[in-house]
């Protein structure tokens, strides 16, 4: 079929596959804005099941809090983590976040 036929979220899928690697930029660290949307969220999930390379990138600063957190707070980080909910992601579009849900529930 044509591309523009398939849904975006299948497209993505397909290119994280071809890629075979997903960087996603934590920042800050303990709250970045990439686990808050829901495309984000989805590259994540489909670079899991392509069993692709997947990598975190931080600044210097965010590398240097993170190592802190590692060792004198390693708590902080289990918080961090346990606030990613893709059902709370946000999207410009409503449209693609019921799309994007919808996919996420059937798997």
């Amino acid at each position: 079929p044509a591309t523009k036929d398939v849904p975006l979220e299948e497209r993505l899928a397909v290119i994280v596959e071809t890629l075979g690697h997903t960087v996603m930029l934590l920042d800050p660290w303990d709250a970045p804005a990439t686990v808050s949307r829901i495309w984000c969220l989805w590259e994540i999930l489909q670079t899991q099941r392509a069993e692709a390379q997947f990598e975190v990138a931080m600044s210097a600063t965010q590398g240097g809090r993170f190592k802190r957190a590692l060792v004198e707070d390693y708590y902080s980080i289990e918080t961090a983590m346990s606030r990613v909910n893709v059902r709370t992601a946000a999207a410009f579009d409503p449209a693609d976040r019921a799309r994007i849900l919808a996919a996420v529930e059937a798997s």
